[in-house]
């Protein structure tokens, strides 16, 4: 299957089906071997095809789940097409809103000691 038929799937399938579901969260994982370098997927996306899905994926962030979303790295096994997919992908969520846009102040606030904490305990484990 080529990028086009990737595309397709993602935007008259998942997006529809995705906007219909409403989630609070989406979490994508990420992985690349469908990239037409990657000795075992193969499947002749390319780093535009995973841009133009990830950009898809965020619309339907921004419309369901208030910019909630995830993508988690797990696989492809062409380093050159993987860097270069994960780079593509990256920008496309560099070219959304900067998340810190998105953070009201009172939502800062009311999180500061949680964030605190956190880093409390996590400072243990600085090397």
């Amino acid at each position: 299957m080529k990028r086009a038929g990737f595309l397709a799937i993602v935007a008259l399938l998942v997006v529809p089906l995705a906007a219909k579901f409403a989630p609070e969260w989406i979490l994508v994982s990420a992985g690349f071997d469908p990239h037409r370098r990657d000795p075992l997927g193969g499947m002749g996306v390319t780093e535009e095809g995973f841009a133009a899905m990830a950009r898809m994926l965020l619309e339907v962030a921004d419309q369901c789940s208030d910019r909630r979303i995830a993508f988690l790295l797990e696989g492809g096994y062409d380093l050159a097409a993987l860097r270069n997919s994960v780079a593509a992908v990256l920008n496309a969520l560099r070219d959304w809103e900067s998340i810190s846009d998105q953070l009201s102040e009172s939502a800062g606030e009311r999180l500061q000691p949680l964030i605190r904490r956190i880093q409390q305990v996590h400072e243990k484990f600085r090397l």
